[in-house]
Formats: structure tokens, C-alpha cells, sequence
């Protein structure tokens, strides 16, 4: 027996949830990717308005095997007003298994708050129908439902400045002071710092090339920029990556950030930290190359059932499959410049949805449209971020913070249905308690999360969700 029908034997079925792109004023594409592993299985989204879904498209029959598939259905008839939820399932003879939610707006407002220099809290009065944010260390930009780029912010290399024939982008990422495009085709653009490759001690990160898109680079399905280099994950579920690979102090420091492990595949998401990259492999496990002075590539051990990944400065984060976030980098401690307890998650956080990360400090959105900051607050670029509401995503530039909202509340909603022998509470939205009486007193469940199954008791019991605004 080979040892490659071996590791096909053993290979469970993978599913992983990939961010939305090509969000228009109606439609969307749902985007995700699936290891069969050693039987056949069928794939499917789950969409709707609520985490509670109740729709089904793309059904498709894939073969075994153990490299990723990746799958993408564009979603029509959509609606203004609604925030929108999916996630990618799939089946095969070992059972069923479900990806991580993912969340998205046809159209949103951009807030930004923190530094006010070059302009960044001042919203271009044009801005409208945002779907999608990104930040760099003083530029930000936003993805309209039309496919057009709003920037505004420093442009010293000209980051700011879109393409004139770009065209309609679908997905976009900021480096430090550079700036990329997702096309609908699956290629790249780049501009900004870094159109050409003559580092110099002078300006170590300026001139990579991190704006040089490799030729017949295709098959593009996310894209990341770091400070000065840039990723591309392709739908093969391989990483291309180029831009700097050193950092000049007092002498240049080879960090290869920009030179991709050998042997890395089956990738799920990247994301580009200052000196530093990092993959999503789809067994749920994270890979980190590059810089690691302040420990960023050391990842916590054990660390595994992770959904999504993002990189602050010199600090990472990984989401996990039950809503908790764990950090780890630069930050560890709060004694002072640099280190703000940017990579100290707060206790009991939980119900994430989505996090960045800044130059010293953290945000996470959560399930209800909050946000909770930490780290350093110089600027505001944390507490500002307490009183928002309706929050979709989020972006870290260096010392500002930014916010995609919405104006249609997240909505809430709790079931409760048979699961063999047992019941199965599905929520999202809020906080699940219970009581013996329906007037109450209600008690929180402790560590509960979506879905929840449990053995019915002999007394009758009452479930409702606490949802704070």
C-alpha cells in the first residue's frame, strides 16, 4: 500500500468558510474550501439573515481527495437592509461538518477613529454603500457595492492613488504604505510604495518590490498585504508572496517574510503582519514565517480549531471555532512602550466574529455588533471603538482604528429542535439563559455556545436570549 493512498485513508473532511468578496448591490459571492479527505462528499452554503440560516445553494459533489477544493456561488436577489450570514457544510460517510459563520452588508457606512493626522477620521463625503474596509499604517480605503475604491488618508508613495483602468475590484488588502486589489478575473493589482525592488538602509521598506505582482500570477482567492511585502492565496490552496524579505537594522536582517515555507499547502486564508506572514492550513492549524523578535512566530502549542487569522504590527490573532480568540507576539505584558497587553485577550471574551490588530493595540468585533478594544490608547484608537454598534468588520491601521456598520441591527433569534434522543438550541445574537418558570428569575448557561445539545430534564424548563445595545 503507497504512502500516499495512506494519508488519503486518514484524512478527515475539511471545511473552511472564506470571506465574502464581489459584494454588489444585489448579489455576493460566497466563497469557501473543502479537503474531502478519503471519501467522496457533497457541498453546500447555508445563507440567510440570522445565524439560524435557513437557506441552501450550490450543492455539489466533489471526489475524495486531500487537497483543498475551492468552491465559490454567487448569491442573487439579495436585499438592502439586512446584514447577511453563510457558512460552507459539507457530508460524506463520516458525517456532516460545518464551517465558521461569515457575515456581510450590501452596503454600509465607515467609521474611523484615533490619530486624526492626514485626515484619517475624515470621512470623503462621497463614501457610501461601503462593503468592505481595509487600513495601513496612515492611508484607508473602502470597497463599494459598485465595485469602486474610496481612499483617503497620507499618500507619500502614492497609496491612495487607484489606478485609473482598474476596473471593478472585488476584495482589497493595505499594506504599510502600500496598497492591493483583488480582480473579479482572480488577478492582482498593486501600487503605492514598492513598485520597484532597490531596498537601501535609507528606506529598508519602501522600495521591495511589494508592489510588483509576479507575471501570470492567476486562480487568486484572498489576497493580504503586510508593511512591505504581499500574499496571494490561490484557489489550489498554495501562497504566492513577494516584496521585502529584510529589514535593515544597523545591518540587513534576513526575516524571509516573503518566502513562502517549502512544502505549504492546503491553505485556507493568509494574513500579512509588519515583518511577518501567516497561513490558515484547513486541519485548522496556523503556520508563521518571518521576523520573530518579539515572538510572533512562536505559536501558543496546541493550537488548533482555528476559523480565522489576522496580524497586527508585531502580534497575531487566531479565532477559533467556539468563538474564543487567542493572541500572542509583542504585548504580553503592559509595562510600557511597546508593550500595551496588546496581545493580552481580556478575560471571559468571547462570541468573537472578527478582530485586528493596530500598531500596539487589538480590536474584536462580537456576534451582537459590538466591539471591545485593548492595548494601547494614546490616540483613542481603543476606547473609541466602545460605543459602536451594528459593527460588521473591522480594520487596524497604526494609531486609528476602523469600523464597517451598519445601519439594519444584527438580527437575534433562538431554536430549539430534536437532535436524536436529545434537543439542539441554535441562537445567535445574544446571550442563552434558562428558568423553570417563564416569568424568570433567568440564569446565563455559562459557556454556552451555538449549537447547543442537551439531554431533556424531567422538569419543564424555559430558554430565551439577553441581548445588550
Amino acid at each position: 500500500m503507497s504512502a500516499a493512498f495512506l494519508a488519503l485513508a486518514q484524512q478527515p473532511l475539511r471545511v473552511h468558510t472564506q470571506s465574502p468578496n464581489a459584494i454588489r448591490v444585489d448579489r455576493a459571492n460566497l466563497n469557501g474550501m473543502v479537503l474531502p479527505g478519503a471519501n467522496p462528499a457533497t457541498v453546500w452554503f447555508e445563507w440567510g439573515t440570522s445565524r439560524l440560516y435557513g437557506n441552501l445553494v450550490g450543492l455539489t459533489n466533489l471526489p475524495s481527495g486531500n487537497r483543498v477544493v475551492a468552491l465559490r456561488h454567487e448569491l442573487n436577489g439579495l436585499s438592502q437592509g439586512h446584514v447577511y450570514h453563510y457558512r460552507l457544510v459539507s457530508s460524506n460517510l463520516a458525517g456532516i461538518v460545518y464551517g465558521a459563520d461569515q457575515q456581510f452588508t450590501l452596503g454600509g457606512t465607515a467609521t474611523v477613529w484615533g490619530n486624526p493626522n492626514f485626515g484619517h477620521t475624515i470621512i470623503p463625503t462621497d463614501l457610501t454603500n461601503a462593503v468592505s474596509i481595509s487600513a495601513g499604517a496612515d492611508h484607508l480605503m473602502a470597497l463599494r457595492n459598485d465595485g469602486t475604491i474610496t481612499a483617503w488618508g497620507g499618500n507619500f508613495y502614492g497609496q491612495r492613488d487607484v489606478p485609473f483602468d482598474l476596473g471593478e475590484a472585488i476584495a482589497i488588502s493595505l499594506g504599510e504604505y502600500h496598497s492591493l486589489a483583488l480582480l473579479p478575473d482572480g488577478t492582482v493589482r498593486a501600487w503605492g510604495a514598492g513598485t520597484t525592488f532597490n531596498p537601501s538602509p535609507d528606506s529598508s521598506n519602501m522600495e521591495g518590490g511589494q508592489s510588483m505582482v509576479p507575471e501570470r500570477l492567476s486562480n487568486v482567492v484572498q489576497i493580504a498585504a503586510g508593511v512591505d511585502h504581499s500574499l496571494a492565496l490561490r484557489s489550489d490552496g498554495t501562497v504566492m508572496a513577494w516584496g521585502s524579505a529584510r529589514l535593515w537594522i544597523n545591518a540587513w536582517d534576513p526575516l524571509d517574510q516573503s518566502m513562502v515555507p517549502a512544502g505549504l499547502s492546503n491553505v485556507v486564508a493568509v494574513a500579512g503582519g509588519s515583518f511577518h506572514s501567516m497561513a490558515l492550513k484547513a486541519d485548522g492549524t496556523v503556520v508563521v514565517w518571518g521576523y520573530n523578535t518579539h515572538g510572533q512566530g512562536d505559536i501558543p502549542p496546541g493550537l488548533t480549531n482555528v476559523v480565522a487569522i489576522a496580524a497586527g504590527w508585531y502580534h497575531n490573532f487566531a479565532l477559533q471555532r467556539d468563538g474564543t480568540l487567542v493572541a500572542w507576539g509583542l504585548g504580553l505584558v503592559n509595562t510600557g512602550f511597546p508593550y500595551f497587553g496588546q496581545a493580552i485577550v481580556p478575560a471571559g471574551l468571547s462570541d468573537v466574529a472578527g478582530m485586528a490588530g493596530g500598531g500596539f493595540y487589538s480590536l474584536a468585533n462580537l456576534t451582537d455588533g459590538t466591539v471591545i478594544g485593548w492595548g494601547r490608547d494614546d490616540y483613542g484608537q481603543v476606547s473609541g471603538a466602545n460605543s459602536l454598534i451594528n459593527v460588521v468588520a473591522l480594520a487596524g491601521g497604526y494609531d486609528f482604528g476602523m469600523a464597517l456598520q451598519t445601519s439594519a441591527p444584527l438580527e437575534v433569534g433562538l431554536k430549539l429542535k430534536p437532535f436524536g434522543n436529545q434537543l439542539e438550541a441554535i441562537w445567535t445574537g445574544g446571550v442563552l439563559e434558562s428558568s423553570e418558570n417563564p416569568e424568570g428569575p433567568y440564569v446565563e448557561i455559562i459557556g454556552a455556545t451555538s449549537p447547543l445539545r442537551f439531554d431533556p430534564v424531567g422538569t419543564r424548563q424555559f430558554y430565551r436570549l439577553r441581548v445588550q445595545r
